[in-house]
């Protein structure tokens, strides 16, 4: 079971009201928290952060977020817990966690795509089909490959060491390069103007989906709603 939980900081600005980044946070996020120029930033990092917490003691009963720390690439490790993804964009954190599989998240805010961002991190043929778009299809087909990229990147665990181009990624699963391990991509909730991907290294895995909301975990039950209108929950 693969567990997931999003947050829109903008309807959410409550959380912030109980949590104290100096106290609350490990001490190389904290770190990381004060190198941050930007408050949008901070308040994205700390929502990850709180969403993290959250979900360990609803979903385990356990696991501290004082124990976050990342490998040498990036990834995030989180005591007592097998794999742990953690992704924020524009206004929108989304964490995952599972005891059972390796698992990438990503979330990207859908915006003008540069022409330089499309030749640095798509393959030839991907290029072809962008461009062979509609306009106003782009940017959204952009982000969403992008994102599948970026959450096989997270999965392995490698960050970014590895040219972009070398990533497969079609609608339900990818690797790196012909013979790389799989990952396989899992339905998510729609949430406007952002793409949102998650994969896992198994391809029938059961993902339960919550939302962070009046500072309380509500599980999405609709997933083909959109996040924060009509998706339903119970």
């Amino acid at each position: 079971m693969i567990h997931v939980a999003v947050i829109n900081i903008n309807s959410e600005k409550g959380i912030f009201e109980k949590y104290n980044a100096s106290s609350f946070l490990s001490e190389p996020d904290y770190k990381t928290y004060n190198s941050l120029l930007k408050p949008s930033d901070r308040q994205l990092m700390l929502a990850s952060r709180i969403l993290l917490d959250e979900m360990a003691k609803y979903i385990f009963g356990r696991c501290s977020i004082k124990t976050l720390h990342k490998n040498s690439l990036g990834k995030p490790i989180l005591d007592g817990i097998k794999s742990v993804g953690i992704s924020h964009s524009g206004e929108i954190a989304a964490v995952a966690m599972s005891n059972v599989s390796d698992i990438g998240i990503d979330v990207q805010h859908i915006k003008h795509v540069p022409l330089r961002d499309i030749q640095s991190v798509f393959s030839r043929l991907e290029q072809q089909k962008f461009e062979e778009l509609p306009q106003d299809a782009r940017p959204g087909w952009f982000h969403a490959q992008w994102s599948k990229k970026e959450a096989i990147l997270k999965a392995e665990g490698i960050g970014l060491s590895i040219d972009p181009k070398r990533i497969y990624a079609d609608q339900t699963r990818g690797h790196i390069e012909k013979g790389g391990r799989s990952w396989y991509f899992k339905d998510c909730p729609d949430i406007e103007n952002y793409s949102l991907q998650l994969c896992g290294d198994k391809p029938s895995e059961d993902v339960e989906w919550y939302m962070l909301k009046n500072n309380e975990l509500t599980r999405l039950v609709h997933l083909k709603g959109r996040y924060g209108q009509n998706a339903r929950a119970g």
